[in-house]
């Protein structure tokens, strides 16, 4: 899976408080926002060796100067999140060889853990592997879980997962999209992960 990578900044500056005449001094900061963008063409094939030239960055219609770019693969980090909710029992074995084919696809650089939701949530294995067999056992496992639905829920622990971790980071969702939580799960809607 190839991808190119863009950082955007605005650049700010600092007025010394003598320049003010006795005003409160303006300060600020240069932010940086990454963005990957993997390009396809009509006939859906990749378009590789595009240049920063290529591109337009806009922030609510505002261009923004493109401070960094690369095309080179980058690797990601991505939790694979199968429901295993009543709802999806009889479609389990497409899930797991989907996901299966999904992690055989990964560049030894890239990173995944598998996330499941049912009557319960859980991830394996304990830390973001790179490790492919490692990860398909964890796909074979048995699930055990069925009944109730909390896919928001899931989705929002799945984000909690991979926040404060640098470069791409994907959330990979094999649902139905239902959202039936059980009792024993907290109330969380699409707005409270979006």
């Amino acid at each position: 899976v190839g991808a190119l990578a863009l950082s955007a900044g605005i650049v700010a500056t600092e007025i010394p408080y003598a320049q003010t005449q006795n005003r409160a001094p303006f300060r600020s900061a240069t932010e940086l926002v990454s963005v990957y963008a993997t390009v396809q063409d009509r006939e859906r094939r990749l378009v590789p060796d595009l240049r920063q030239e290529d591109f337009i960055v806009t922030d609510n219609g505002k261009e923004q100067p493109i401070t960094f770019f690369s095309n080179e693969v980058s690797p990601f980090t991505v939790i694979i999140l199968l429901d295993r909710s009543g709802s999806m029992v009889e479609h389990q074995p497409v899930v797991r060889d989907a996901a299966s084919a999904f992690v055989r696809q990964m560049l030894p650089e890239d990173k995944a853990r598998v996330g499941n939701f049912g009557n319960r949530i859980w991830f394996n294995p304990p830390d973001f592997s790179s490790n492919r067999q490692e990860l398909l056992s964890v796909l074979r496992a048995p699930s055990g879980s069925a009944g109730a639905s909390p896919v928001w829920l899931a989705l929002d622990q799945s984000l909690n997962y991979l926040s404060g971790l640098e470069g791409r980071r994907v959330v990979l969702m094999l649902t139905d999209g239902h959202d039936a939580p059980g009792r024993n799960h907290m109330r969380t809607s699409f707005k409270d992960v979006s």
